[in-house]
């Protein structure tokens, strides 16, 4: 997965409410507009149903207010997308810089180990001799 990949349900959300708006405010007869836009609305119900913010756009009377609420909805799934890409961005650094820490954490305890059995072999008693210079 490439990172800050699109989100391609935001971004068909957003897709499809730009076109519904440009049909609702668009130079072509009311009739067709909204033929074309039950048509759309169709076939994106065929393949999932709308998010209630979609279905409450379109189902506006008002021409004008559905094509500006239709904006709106576009301009917020594009923003939903822009703020999950910024999150993952954010996010796979700091992941990544924890990693890295404790695997350097680990070899350096993996290092340090065998010199401490070296120091407490060197520091033990010896079983021998008596000390020169002592009682």
């Amino acid at each position: 997965m490439r990172l800050g990949r699109r989100d391609a349900r935001s971004g068909a959300l957003a897709v499809r409410c730009d076109v519904l708006a440009d049909l609702a405010a668009g130079d072509c007869p009311v009739a067709v507009g909204d033929r074309l836009a039950c048509a759309i609305a169709a076939e994106a119900d065929a393949a999932a149903p709308p998010p209630a913010l979609v279905a409450h756009a379109v189902a506006r009377d008002d021409v004008d207010a559905r094509a500006s609420l239709l904006r709106s909805t576009a301009a917020f799934y594009r923003g939903l997308d822009a703020r999950r890409r910024r999150a993952l961005r954010r996010a796979v650094p700091t992941v990544a810089t924890c990693v890295v820490g404790c695997v350097v954490l680990i070899y350096g305890i993996a290092l340090f180990r065998p010199l401490v059995g070296l120091v407490d072999a060197l520091a033990a008693p010896r079983d021998g001799g008596a000390v020169r210079g002592g009682p």
